[in-house]
């Protein structure tokens, strides 16, 4: 980040913070995310518009996110996120049990728990 354009204190950082108590994201409460070995916090710096495409290192391009947040972010903008219902979240789909078997199909095999 050495090459990015914008500065910001560790003030202005912990001022931002404060403003959030859980991540603007997933809306997780910061106490209630686990934090990852070696680190000190579940909380992560997020470039709103990122550096690579372009974003300023200041702190009007920050916001705080949980560390699962951020990462799946990665270096994509807001208008560039792609949403859980169009990635076809688990949450999502219509499991194939829903939907009726056409006669005269051989019974899938293997496919539920239990069977063979």
């Amino acid at each position: 980040m050495a090459e990015a354009d914008g500065t910001f204190t560790t003030a202005e950082w912990e001022a931002l913070k404060d403003k959030y108590d859980r991540c603007p994201e997933c809306s997780r409460l910061w106490g209630e995310i686990p934090v990852l070995p070696g680190k000190k916090s579940a909380i992560t710096r997020d470039h709103i518009i990122p550096i690579s495409k372009g974003g300023r290192n200041d702190i009007s391009n920050l916001r705080p996110l949980c560390y699962s947040c951020n990462s799946r972010k990665g270096d994509r903008c807001e208008a560039e996120r792609v949403t859980s219902q169009e990635r076809g979240h688990p949450s999502r789909r219509i499991a194939w049990t829903e939907f009726p078997r056409r006669p005269g199909l051989p019974a899938r095999r293997g496919i539920r728990r239990g069977r063979q």
